[in-house]
């Protein structure tokens, strides 16, 4: 067999990787601890790569809808600078705006809910009075009830935060002076926490405006990279790999805010309709945590419900109801055609990304499966049509669309 040099170039690269792989599999422990400590180390790069991403949503509208339209010289110096700041006062504004309508109503309805957890109980014991008499064979379920709910009662909630506040890091108790060592240790963990994470903020921040200001510079950096390394041909297949999974996630970012603008838009006039407190308010949060796919909806409702529930339980419960049929309604109709059609997939597929990816990768997985499977279903597409192009079949052939007739199938 002759080998010249671009075969014997692949075949070394597939010897190296086959290697790469066996050590992957007989070291996994080794490799796990390598990849965390490397996922650490670029957690705010990570982070600030999508908070770029974020923000290159409004910067993208300034700089092509309202910029554009100026024509002075002048000003173009001063269009990205702008845009940029423009882009981050509009975000700050959006944080702030949630935080200041929804946390201090939230902090004063979870204060009125602890403080009435005594009268929930003692409903909730009478009750239970109620069934035993109806139902006497219930009797030793309704005590082992009982028990559960003592284990959740306030007291016992400030009991166990008390023997936390005891223990030392060792989990042995604090009765023998260990409390002064324990509050030293989580002191020196809580600072210890806050300034890793003000750290990896402000360089993942730095990191996000250099993207910003720099991003053609960085993509013409990064086709020259994959121009250099593969054939003519290929790099520009690869080249045209990523422009379609930015322009995919990119529309599922828009789309996304689009669904959070319906769902809270949706929840604010139901709960006005059914007379329900604090409908503006839960419908801004519902719409924030919307933003995290299908889960975030049942984040916000649970605490829709706890506000509501603080005023009335009987409200609460119309609320409970009106909250799950929104959700099986945002789930199965919203997502699918807004997100769906944003990123050119079809809702059955959509359906199948969500739960995949949050099967595999919970939250995160939600969030990137979505706009990676409209992707993989794109490039698939073009495969597709352009086979059926060079053989000179239609899209609309009548044995595509209706089957191939029983007379023209092949004899076995």
């Amino acid at each position: 067999m002759h080998f010249n040099r671009y075969t014997l170039r692949r075949t070394m690269l597939a010897l190296v990787l086959l290697i790469i792989i066996a050590y992957a599999v007989f070291h996994a422990g080794d490799v796990g601890v390598s990849f965390g400590k490397l996922l650490n180390l670029l957690t705010p790069f990570i982070a600030g790569a999508v908070m770029a991403f974020i923000l290159n949503v409004p910067m993208r509208f300034l700089e092509g809808r309202v910029f554009s339209k100026i024509k002075s010289k002048k000003f173009k110096k001063f269009k990205r600078p702008l845009a940029v700041l423009l882009s981050l006062i509009i975000v700050i504004l959006l944080v702030t705006l949630v935080s200041v309508i929804v946390i201090p109503q939230l902090i004063d309805s979870i204060t009125l809910f602890v403080s009435n957890m005594p009268e929930y109980f003692a409903g909730f014991n009478h009750i239970l009075d109620q069934v035993v008499q109806r139902f006497p064979d219930s009797a030793e379920q309704v005590e082992q009830i009982r028990k559960n709910i003592e284990n959740i009662s306030p007291a016992n909630i400030q009991q166990g935060i008390m023997d936390f506040l005891r223990s030392s890091p060792d989990g042995s108790n604090g009765d023998n002076g260990n409390l002064l060592t324990s509050a030293l240790f989580s002191t020196f963990g809580i600072v210890t926490s806050v300034f890793g994470f003000l750290v990896n903020a402000v360089v993942g921040f730095a990191f996000a405006i250099y993207v910003l200001f720099a991003k053609e510079d960085l993509a013409i950096q990064g086709r020259r990279l994959i121009f250099a390394i593969f054939s003519h041909e290929t790099a520009k297949y690869v080249i045209h790999v990523f422009q379609v999974g930015f322009a995919k996630f990119y529309n599922f970012l828009t789309g996304q805010l689009l669904e959070a603008v319906i769902l809270g838009s949706l929840m604010s006039i139901g709960m006005l309709v059914l007379q329900l407190p604090y409908a503006f308010m839960i419908g801004v949060l519902i719409g924030f945590t919307a933003l995290i796919p299908i889960a975030g909806a049942v984040i916000g409702g649970f605490i829709g419900f706890l506000l509501v529930f603080s005023v009335s339980t009987t409200k609460a419960l119309i609320f409970l109801v009106f909250m799950l049929l929104l959700q099986q309604f945002e789930s199965n109709v919203i997502y699918p055609r807004v997100v769906g059609s944003s990123v050119g997939l079809p809702s059955m597929w959509t359906l199948f990304a969500i739960t995949i990816g949050g099967s595999l990768m919970g939250l995160m997985g939600m969030l990137l499966f979505v706009p990676l499977v409209s992707t993989i279903y794109s490039l698939i597409s073009e495969i597709i049509y352009g086979r059926l192009e060079m053989k000179g079949i239609s899209e609309k052939d009548p044995n595509i669309i209706y089957g191939v007739p029983d007379s023209k199938r092949l004899k076995s």
